[in-house]
């Protein structure tokens, strides 16, 4: 099974999970979310606009549900549908992500990343995607560990080794993050859950980005 069919079927257990839609609405919404396919980040423009309406309900396809479940049925569908690179690979990050929080950054023309980790979970409601070290220097000094989110990604420059296994194990991360735990990338966590997962990545001496 690829990541394809994986995210599909994760997708499809995570909506018949909302008891709050009726067999209807789900189907409409699974149909939907996965013709987004990899263009998870157009459904993340959705979110964005969800978020600013000052209105109590959202009307999307159809279907009227109040601003906050939209909010958490959108992030839901972005982590499952988003495809997830596997160790290895290489992508350069978006400058503009990352103001203020590398130093140096305006000297540099891109900041390219060696993926050496997936799945960082510091706190109980959220979890980073990845972490690497910075191409060509790696982590030189023990700390050099680069936190982001698939959003923050401009471009993939190579990809890393991917099989079955690899498919087997992202689903149990999203099954268990997502599916099992409710948990959400803190590209969507709220200012308090930002404000705690600081204090905890500095408890932990872990350096933040």
């Amino acid at each position: 099974m690829n990541q394809r069919e994986v995210n599909r079927k994760l997708l499809n257990q995570w909506i018949e999970m909302q008891k709050e839609l009726t067999t209807e609405q789900k189907k409409t919404l699974e149909k939907w979310f996965a013709g987004y396919g990899e263009k998870a980040e157009e459904l993340y423009k959705i979110y964005k606009k969800i978020l600013e309406c000052n209105e109590a309900e959202y009307i999307g396809q159809g279907i009227s549900l109040p601003n906050a479940k939209w909010r958490q049925l959108l992030s839901g569908a972005i982590e499952l549908i988003q495809p997830i690179l596997p160790l290895g690979s290489v992508v350069d990050l978006k400058k503009e992500k990352l103001q203020g929080k590398l130093p140096k950054l305006e000297q540099v023309e891109r900041v390219r990343i060696v993926i050496t980790q997936r799945f960082l979970s510091y706190t109980e409601t959220g979890y980073f995607t990845y972490a690497g070290v910075v191409y060509p220097l790696g982590n030189m000094q023990g700390n050099q560990i680069i936190h982001f989110n698939p959003l923050m990604i401009q471009g993939l420059v190579k990809k890393g080794y991917e099989d079955e296994q690899d498919a087997a194990y992202v689903y149990l991360m999203k099954q268990e993050y997502v599916l099992q735990k409710g948990m959400r990338n803190y590209e969507f966590a709220s200012e308090e859950e930002t404000h705690q997962l600081i204090r905890v990545m500095e408890g932990m001496n872990v350096k933040r980005n």
